[in-house]
């Protein structure tokens, strides 16, 4: 981990998005990254151990953190359950001195293919999260995940995005350099008023990340 950071820090100071379930491991990761620039914790269930001892580094080291909508019982398959969750880790974050505004809640969404209540109901928990807490909480979804093993995948991932803005999402983890999905998640936020128009709007976005 220390070195994959450190080759990471040589050639950017953006912020990073440390990912490991071992909490050494994420210890080491975010001493490296915090030297230089910011980072995110990806992630913490809601399972009070874990999320007290990952909930206590975003605080040491002044990081942004992901908390999913895990937690003993597995994935919460209710908006209720995702919602008691997400509750769960805002109160971990004031408890522990973290601002709100450095929480993520990734409601988890499944692949459409397998459970095709899953986006309706990830729908329906993004815009339940964000009046969760004011200020809100950030949240946060992994996108690739929806049209897995689809056959219509990228139109799949590329039309949930669009939803998922208007419901209130405000970050994702996708591909960067699908070009189509990047200009419809320009175009949604413009449409959600969240950018000023201009006929150049989406080169001025890309020229300005």
């Amino acid at each position: 981990m220390r070195w994959m950071v450190e080759a990471t820090r040589e050639v950017t100071d953006k912020p990073l998005s440390i990912d490991s379930p071992n909490i050494d491991v994420m210890r080491a990761g975010l001493e490296v990254a915090c030297k230089k620039g910011s980072a995110i914790i990806n992630s913490t269930t809601g399972a009070q151990d874990r999320l007290d001892a990952f909930m206590s580094l975003a605080k040491e080291f002044g990081t942004g953190i992901i908390g999913l909508a895990i937690d003993e019982n597995g994935i919460a398959n209710t908006v209720d359950g995702k919602l008691e969750i997400g509750m769960r880790t805002i109160a971990a974050a004031m408890e522990k001195d973290v601002s709100v505004e450095e929480v993520y809640l990734d409601p988890i969404i499944l692949p459409v293919k397998t459970d095709q209540t899953s986006p309706g109901l990830t729908l329906e928990t993004i815009s339940q999260f964000r009046m969760l807490s004011d200020p809100p909480p950030h949240v946060v979804v992994g996108l690739s995940n929806v049209g897995q093993q689809a056959t219509e995948r990228s139109l799949i991932t590329r039309t949930f995005l669009v939803m998922a803005i208007a419901a209130g999402m405000d970050a994702s983890i996708h591909d960067p350099l699908d070009e189509i999905l990047m200009n419809e998640m320009i175009t949604a936020e413009l449409l959600m008023n969240k950018s000023i128009y201009s006929d150049s709007y989406l080169r001025a976005y890309i020229q300005n990340a």
